[in-house]
């Protein structure tokens, strides 16, 4: 879900919003310090926070389905509020204004995002997902979130993508992490060179004898 959400968001912004991919990146990473200090081009910076349940938004009835004389019944999807902090991140603070408020004006006219622009995995979630700007719960919401990253507060919006949770799902695909990956890589590269360490010993002993 989020790999292609955030996908969705990185071409809703580039293409929707027309902000060139060649010279600005998106990113959703944590703006600490030292990895805003690392950034070398602009960037949109989309940090998700929080991810906590919509009450509201809660069904308890269960949906059913009637069809050729049966009827099914399942448990309707939660709905989960995804909380980002978006910020632009530039050397220059004019341009970080041009951004943020072309990112703004982006986001606040696709409540629903645009078919072109999301994964065939996120085109039939029912009910879809829905997007807005909304007003910190306080007016220091923000501000805390820098401060808990050590960061000099810069502008900053509020972004709220809601999307269901369906309890019926199966998950059949194996959990794959960047960690991991890299883990069974590095075994690997190291199994190969000790392979490769101890032909080249044997080579040389029989040139030896």
């Amino acid at each position: 879900m989020l790999p292609d959400l955030h996908a969705a968001l990185t071409q809703l912004l580039h293409v929707k919003g027309q902000i060139p991919a060649e010279d600005v990146d998106v990113r959703f990473d944590a703006p600490r310090h030292a990895w805003v200090s690392s950034l070398t081009r602009p960037t949109l910076d989309l940090f998700l926070f929080d991810v906590r349940e919509n009450t509201e938004l809660r069904q308890s009835n269960l949906q059913s389905n009637r069809g050729n004389g049966t009827a099914t019944y399942r448990v309707p999807p939660r709905r989960f509020d995804l909380r980002y902090m978006v910020t632009a991140l530039t050397t220059v603070p004019e341009d970080e204004h041009i951004l943020l408020w072309r990112t703004l004006v982006t986001l606040l006219k696709y409540a629903e995002l645009p078919v072109d622009v999301i994964p065939a995995s996120l085109r039939d979630l029912d009910p879809p997902l829905v997007a807005q700007i909304k007003k910190p719960e306080d007016s220091g919401e923000l501000t805390d979130i820098w401060s808990g990253l050590e960061e000099n507060p810069r502008p900053a919006l509020l972004y709220v993508v809601t999307v269901p949770v369906d309890l019926d799902l199966t998950i059949s695909a194996p959990l794959v992490l960047t960690r991991t990956e890299l883990s069974r890589y590095l075994r690997a590269t190291a199994t190969t060179s000790g392979r490769v360490t101890a032909w080249m010993r044997a080579s040389k002993v029989l040139s030896q004898s």
